[in-house]
């Protein structure tokens, strides 16, 4: 008798998808590396956006290597060993990018108003 692992539904509103626990991970984390790289790509200042276009090259390139990889759960059914890694490591990955986001878009804050009498 063959181990299967765990199914799971993953609802995308117009689809709903039979996939392993992994590969859901996978996918939420993959959605979230994007959205962080498109808002830091679209709020960050000039001054930095060459080196931000260079992150952003290395990331989308790591997420789309690790997040292919990793959803292929969803076509095999099977996580693997380097499949949980890799998906482990793009959870990884994608909260790193998230704070450095957060930092970028708190450091573009201006200051409240100052309470000079």
């Amino acid at each position: 008798m063959k181990n299967y692992p765990e199914l799971v539904t993953l609802n995308l509103g117009f689809r709903k998808f039979e996939i392993t626990k992994q590969a859901r991970l996978a996918f939420y984390a993959y959605v979230i590396m994007v959205v962080s790289l498109l808002v830091s790509f679209i709020v960050v200042p000039k001054e930095v956006l060459p080196i931000n276009i260079y992150m952003m090259i290395f990331a989308l390139m790591v997420t789309t290597i690790t997040g292919t990889y990793a959803v292929n759960c969803l076509i095999i059914g099977k996580c693997y060993i380097y499949a949980n890694i890799l998906t482990w490591l793009l959870v990884v990955l994608a909260s790193i990018y998230v704070v450095i986001t957060i930092f970028i878009l708190y450091k573009m804050i201006p200051k409240g108003i100052s309470h000079k009498n």
